[in-house]
């Protein structure tokens, strides 16, 4: 069974940041995919999460509204409010106008202040 999807987007308003005590990064983000033709005024919203190298880039070099592809699986959660669905990122690209894109020694480890 093939579980992949790929999505062109923009990040909604906020980033979701954590860090575990063992160290681990996490964020959660909405992405907002733009539909065409008469469903253009209504975007569909997709809720991403991404961990370590994934989660630390987006956080450390994207921001709300930024343009970006996400590869990922779908992945279903069930909790006491209900379920839903969601995106695991594996892999992320980000579209940036005018800039030279990032490269590997450009991304920024955080820090203990950019955590709180």
């Amino acid at each position: 069974m093939i579980n992949q999807f790929i999505a062109q987007g923009n990040i909604g308003r906020k980033i979701d940041h954590e860090v575990s005590a063992e160290g681990k990064t996490t964020v959660k983000f909405s992405l907002c995919i733009q539909q065409h033709g008469k469903y253009k005024n209504n975007p569909i919203w997709i809720q991403c999460y991404a961990d370590h190298r994934n989660g630390e880039f987006i956080y450390n070099n994207c921001k709300p509204g930024e343009d970006i592809t996400v590869n990922g699986s779908i992945m279903y959660t069930k909790t006491q409010n209900g379920t839903y669905n969601w995106v695991y990122v594996k892999d992320v690209s980000v579209h940036w106008k005018g800039q030279k894109p990032l490269q590997e020694e450009d991304i920024q480890e955080p820090t203990a202040e950019s955590v709180f």
